[in-house]
C-alpha cells in the first residue's frame, strides 16, 4: 500500500490536501458550534415551557372568570387576542413580546373584573395573578440563563473562521 501511495503524483497529493483542509475546518466549526448550541436548545425549551405555562394560567383561569363576569367587556376580547398571539409565537423574541402583551392584557382586565365580581371571584383573580407573577419570575431567571448561554454561542460563532457555512444562530429572548 505504501508503494501505491508513493506512486501518486505530487500535484494530486497537493490537491487532496488543499481539499481536505477547508473540509476539516468547516467540520470543526460545525462541531464547536453544535456543542455550545446544545445547552441553548435545552434552555430555550425551559423558557418556552414557562411561557406557555403563563398562557395556560391566564387562559384556563383568568379568562374563565372574565367570561363569567364581564363577557361583553372589551378587555376580555383584548385578553383573548393576547392569548392567541402568545400561542402563535414561536421565536424567542416573538414569545417575549407576546408575554408582555399578555401581562398587559391581564392587568387591564382586572379593574373591570373586580368591579363586578363576587368576593370569591375577586380572590380567585388575585390568586391567578399571583401564580402568573410567580411563574413570570421563574421565566425571567430562566430567560436570563438562556440569554447568557446564547452569548457564549455568539462568542464562539464570532471566533469561527468559516461561520458563513454554518447558517443562522438562535436569537435572544428579550
Amino acid at each position: 500500500m505504501l508503494r501505491n501511495i508513493k506512486q501518486i503524483p505530487v500535484w494530486i497529493a497537493v490537491l487532496v490536501m488543499i481539499a481536505c483542509i477547508p473540509v476539516g475546518v468547516a467540520l470543526g466549526n460545525h462541531r464547536a458550534l453544535s456543542r455550545v448550541e446544545a445547552g441553548v436548545t435545552e434552555c430555550f425549551e425551559e423558557v418556552s415551557g414557562l411561557a406557555y405555562q403563563r398562557v395556560d394560567i391566564i387562559e384556563h383561569r383568568l379568562l374563565v372568570l372574565c367570561k363569567r363576569n364581564i363577557p361583553a367587556d372589551p378587555t376580555t376580547g383584548m385578553l383573548e387576542q393576547a392569548i392567541e398571539a402568545s400561542r402563535r409565537a414561536n421565536s424567542p423574541h416573538g414569545m417575549a413580546q407576546a408575554d408582555l402583551s399578555l401581562a398587559s392584557a391581564a392587568e387591564s382586565v382586572l379593574e373591570p373584573l373586580y368591579a363586578v365580581a363576587s368576593s370569591q371571584d375577586g380572590k380567585l383573580a388575585t390568586g391567578v395573578m399571583d401564580d402568573f407573577a410567580s411563574v413570570g419570575k421563574i421565566l425571567s431567571r430562566t430567560a436570563n440563563t438562556y440569554n447568557n448561554s446564547l452569548q457564549t454561542v455568539w462568542d464562539v460563532y464570532d471566533r469561527l473562521p468559516m461561520k458563513w457555512l454554518l447558517g443562522n444562530i438562535p436569537e435572544a429572548y428579550k
